[in-house]
C-alpha cells in the first residue's frame, strides 16, 4: 500500500510517472472490460477511457478508510461499462424506431451439450448492470469478496447476498431458455 501510495504521489507531480500505474493496473481493468464487452475495438476504447479518467481525475483520488486505488479504478471502468451500455440500449431503440420494417430477427441455435459461454454472456446481459459487474469481478475477475465490498462500498456479506441473489437470477433465466 504505501509503495501505491508513493506511485500515485508521483504521478501526481510528473504525468509521466502515470505509466507506472498503468502498468501494474492494466491487465486487471482489461479483464474486467473483456468479461463486460465482447467487440474488441470497443473494450480497448472503454479501457482507454478509464485510464484517461483516472489521469485527469488523480487529485480527487483519496485514501478513505481502506479504499484502494484498484477499487477506484473498478468504480470508473464499471461507470464506463455502465454508460457504453446504457448509449447502446439508446441507440437500438432510435435503430429499432426508424427500421420499423426490417427482418425478423435469426434466433441463436447454441448447443445446449455442455457449457455455453455465449449463451451466460446473453443472460448476463438480461441482468441489472450491478449484477452484471457484480458476477464479472467474482467469476471472471476472481476478486474476493472482501475486495468487492470495496469496490462497492459496502460490506462483506452484502457482497455475499447480492452475489447468491445475481446467481440465482441468472440461473433463472438460462434454465428459462
Amino acid at each position: 500500500m504505501e509503495r501505491e501510495e508513493e506511485k500515485i504521489r508521483d504521478a501526481r507531480k510528473d504525468i509521466k510517472c502515470f505509466d507506472a500505474l498503468y502498468s501494474e493496473y492494466y491487465p486487471i481493468i482489461d479483464r474486467f472490460v473483456f468479461h463486460r464487452v465482447s467487440d474488441t475495438q470497443t473494450r480497448h476504447e472503454i479501457v482507454s477511457d478509464v485510464f484517461y479518467t483516472a489521469m485527469n481525475k488523480l487529485n480527487m483520488f483519496r485514501w478513505f478508510g481502506k479504499g484502494s486505488f484498484q477499487a477506484w479504478l473498478i468504480r470508473i471502468a464499471m461507470n464506463e461499462v455502465n454508460g457504453y451500455y446504457r448509449q447502446a440500449k439508446r441507440n437500438t431503440r432510435i435503430r429499432e424506431k426508424l427500421q420499423w420494417e426490417s427482418e425478423a430477427q435469426v434466433g441463436d441455435t447454441g448447443d445446449d451439450d455442455g457449457f455455453d459461454y455465449g449463451k451466460i454472456r446473453k443472460a448476463m446481459q438480461q441482468l441489472p448492470l450491478k449484477d452484471q459487474n457484480l458476477l464479472s469481478l467474482r467469476f471472471f475477475n476472481k476478486m474476493r469478496h472482501q475486495n468487492i465490498a470495496e469496490v462497492f462500498k459496502t460490506s462483506e456479506g452484502a457482497v455475499k447476498v447480492r452475489l447468491h441473489r445475481a446467481l440465482n437470477r441468472l440461473r433463472g433465466i438460462v434454465e428459462g431458455d
